[in-house]
């Protein structure tokens, strides 16, 4: 899905949202960053993917979690910052007009 995006390909998108059930609110990137998949088209600045992914469903605010055990042996629940959130810090967030 994140190279149908980065093409623009809104069809494709589609397909694989609508016929294939991928989920980009549930793929984030395995380098354990938490990079959600729809700050793939932001990223590349690929606005049609982009909208494609946001019509067909996805969600702006999609973030992954993660547990921290403090030195207090605590468990803390972190999340990792959204698409919109990562497109804000890197200034590549394209109008969608």
């Amino acid at each position: 899905m994140a190279i149908a995006a980065e093409r623009n390909d809104a069809v494709e998108v589609r397909r694989l949202m609508k016929e294939e059930h991928v989920n980009p609110d549930v793929i984030f990137s395995e380098r354990g960053d938490g990079f959600p998949l729809l700050a793939w088209p932001i990223m590349t600045e690929s606005a049609e993917g982009l909208r494609a992914m946001l019509e067909n469903g996805a969600d702006p605010n999609a973030h992954q979690t993660y547990v921290v055990e403090t030195y207090a042996k605590k468990k803390e629940i972190h999340r990792y910052d959204n698409a919109m959130v990562f497109a804000i810090q890197h200034k590549r967030l394209t109008p969608l007009t």
